[in-house]
């Protein structure tokens, strides 16, 4: 299953999508990443060697998980469920046309 899942993510366009395994896969095969955060630092955790954009929300934030927050541990958070649609998007789209753009000569 991670064969076919390394051959499809190689295939893809972007990937969007949370702090995974996935995430990194995607990233060590080439494909340009749109990361999700909320439970880990991105610039710790981050996809490394390709294109990316990181969508986190600021920290500290008002939990919207209290029973899976850790208080004083904003590694601890679960301020995912804080990131909004349009940042994704924006990301997304930004994301794409750098990856256009790279892709025309002269450019």
């Amino acid at each position: 299953m991670l064969v076919a899942l390394t051959a499809l993510l190689g295939e893809a366009v972007i990937f969007l999508g949370n702090e995974s395994g996935s995430m990194h896969l995607a990233a060590s095969v080439g494909t340009p990443v749109v990361g999700l955060y909320g439970l880990t630092p991105p610039d710790i955790w981050g996809p490394l060697g390709v294109p990316h954009r990181i969508v986190a929300p600021r920290l500290p934030c008002q939990c919207a998980a209290p029973n899976l927050c850790k208080p004083n541990n904003p590694g601890g958070v679960y301020c995912v469920h804080r990131v909004r649609v349009e940042e994704v998007t924006t990301a997304t789209l930004d994301l794409i046309e750098f990856e256009t753009l790279k892709s025309i000569p002269n450019r």
